[in-house]
């Protein structure tokens, strides 16, 4: 069964990532959450908080803005595109 579409981004305005993908829950296994632990020094709760999920990405599109909030344009821009 093919995963839901999905966008994830940054909460910067000024500085953008945007990602859309596919997202799908994590094949069970506990390895993932021990590498998510690991990773984060955290000890992640699958009760508390929901099974992993992952985001094949399909596109993503990033920019700098440059200035003040931005009001300079931009000073970088990027926009990739994934095969599934």
């Amino acid at each position: 069964m093919p995963g839901a579409p999905a966008t994830v981004h940054l909460d910067s305005g000024t500085d953008v990532v945007i990602v859309e993908g596919v997202v799908s829950p994590l094949p069970s296994s506990a390895s993932g959450v021990d590498a998510y632990n690991e990773k984060y020094d955290w000890d992640y709760d699958v009760e508390r908080y929901g099974p992993l999920t992952v985001v094949a990405p399909t596109t993503v599109m990033a920019w700098r803005a440059k200035g003040v909030a931005g009001r300079d344009g931009f000073g970088s821009t990027g926009r990739w595109t994934f095969t599934p």
